[in-house]
């Protein structure tokens, strides 16, 4: 179905285009689906607060924390994802957030009200082998 994949880069501004073609390629269920989204590329922190409505829906899934897959090293830390959950926990829509299992995630959770949802996977990325890891899908819902 997909011959290639999404991709965004700073320094050609190309994109845009790069997705708008790509979305020719769609499935016509998947195409009008995608006309009713919004993607951004920008600080996440920032898209949140500016697109969060009562209505919204925000799907977030950042760089996993202590997960070294070797393109997103040093990228996020437990700081980074403490002011995540913070914007998180103060948000009017709803929200979706995967990662991998964290205390401070656990602590939020329970704090407001949150369902974490395991999920096992096999996880397979850039210089690693195939191996089973449990992800979490923390939701407001």
């Amino acid at each position: 179905m997909f011959s290639s994949s999404f991709s965004y880069t700073r320094t050609t501004g190309k994109g845009a285009a790069r997705v708008f073609a790509a979305k020719k390629r769609f499935l016509p269920e998947l195409r009008d689906l995608l006309e009713k989204c919004t993607i951004e590329q920008d600080d996440a922190l920032k898209v949140l607060s500016r697109f969060d409505t009562p209505t919204a829906f925000h799907f977030v899934d950042p760089p996993y924390v202590g997960s070294d897959m070797g393109h997103y090293t040093g990228m996020f830390n437990e700081d980074d994802l403490n002011r995540l959950l913070e914007v998180l926990s103060g948000i009017k829509g709803k929200f979706m957030l995967t990662m991998y299992p964290h205390d401070l995630i656990r602590e939020y959770a329970g704090h407001f009200g949150w369902t974490i949802r395991p999920v096992q996977r096999t996880v397979t990325a850039s210089n690693t082998k195939r191996r089973k890891q449990e992800e979490w899908m923390i939701t407001n819902y």
